[in-house]
Formats: C-alpha cells, structure tokens, sequence
C-alpha cells in the first residue's frame, strides 16, 4: 500500500472501528473452534515443560485466543492499540495498550502470536523484529494472513476482497511461499506451514472476471 499511514492514523482508524463495533461483529462470526485448534497446535509445537509458558498475543481482538490459550495452560498477556479493544477482553489476561515498544526488550516471552495482524502493519520487519528481541531462546512465533495466492486472490485480481483497504485496512498482501523465505531471512525457523481453503467457490461468481 502506497502511501503507507503511520501508527498514529491506524491506532485513530481502529479505535473508531472498535467503537463502532466493526470488529466486534467479526470476532463474533469467527469459529471458536478454529482458536481452539491454534492454541491446540501451539501448544504441541512448544513441547513445553510442566512450568507454565508465557504467551503473547499481539492484537489480542476480544481476547478469543487468549482464552483459548490459557486454557491450555499458557500464562497470557495480550496487546492492542485500540483501548476499546482492550476493554472487551478477559480480566484474567495481562493487558497492554501500545506497541511492542511499550515492552521491556527482554526474552521473557515463550511464543507470540500474530493472528490477522502483520497484514496490518506498516513495516512488517521492524514490527516482527520487535517481538523477536522479548523472545527466549527456541521461543514460538506463529502468524496468520490471507493467502495472495489462493483461489478466490487468483479468481478476483484487483478485485479480491482484501484489496479494499477502507473495509479491511490490510497494507500488504504475502503467499506461503515468499512469506516463508521473509521468516526465515529474519533468523526463524519454520517448523509448521499450512494453507486452509476458507471460501465456498459458489461465492466467487460475482468476482469472476465479466461476472
């Protein structure tokens, strides 16, 4: 996306998405299921000690994962730049308002998540090398982004909906492969990569080219 905004105008942008209950409504129609099995698979990933871990999710939403994760038996801490974000979520879980940078940079982190987020940030490696330096040593980062190269992206051109930046507000756009080498020039390891068709083709008609 050019030109890109900087943090002041997005955190602007999501506390009045937040307000508005834009993402409320989006958290709500998401599976819980689909959180269950992240924690699930994070979890044994980790392969972590008796000792509880801690875990980091960054734009922690509503806190869905959070939960999930604690569950799990993960000790939580979450982060938004949106206070009304923040609000919505368990008491339970540590909460932060801010930026990585609002963290002291040192390794107490075991994993940090990134759910539908570094889509939204406008120097992905700055943002990722943020989290890298609060990580310990074999630490877990997991991240989630639409697919630039999946069916209903290849079917819909520029047309595809994460295109729209007013509606969804993504900055940029990966595929697993590039994304994976991104990682990997970052100093990770990738341990775990999937794809998953989340589109019913049925809907892709009216994106089809002359539809």
């Amino acid at each position: 996306m050019d030109p890109v905004p900087d943090e002041t105008s997005l955190a602007a942008r999501y506390e009045g998405e937040h307000a508005s209950g834009k993402w409320q409504a989006l958290f709500d129609a998401a599976p819980r299921s689909e959180r269950v099995r992240r924690a699930r698979l994070l979890t044994r990933l980790a392969r972590r000690q008796s000792s509880p871990s801690v875990l980091l999710d960054v734009g922690f939403g509503d806190g869905g994962f959070l939960d999930e994760a604690a569950a799990e038996g993960w000790r939580t801490l979450g982060i938004e730049i949106s206070f009304g974000a923040a609000r919505t979520a368990d008491r339970r879980h540590g909460r932060v308002v801010g930026t990585l940078g609002c963290l002291r940079p040192l390794p107490l982190l075991d994993a940090a998540t990134f759910w539908d987020v570094v889509e939204h940030v406008p120097d992905p490696e700055a943002f990722l090398r943020e989290a890298f330096v609060r990580l310990r040593p074999g630490g877990l980062v997991a991240l989630s982004m639409p697919n630039a190269r999946g069916t209903e992206a290849r079917v819909g051109g520029r047309r595809w909906r994460y295109h729209d930046l007013d509606a969804y507000g993504h900055l940029l756009h990966a595929a697993p492969g590039p994304l994976s080498a991104f990682l990997a020039r970052l100093g990770l390891e990738v341990i775990h990569r999937e794809t998953s068709g989340s589109v019913d083709l049925r809907d892709l008609v009216e994106t089809w080219p002359g539809g």
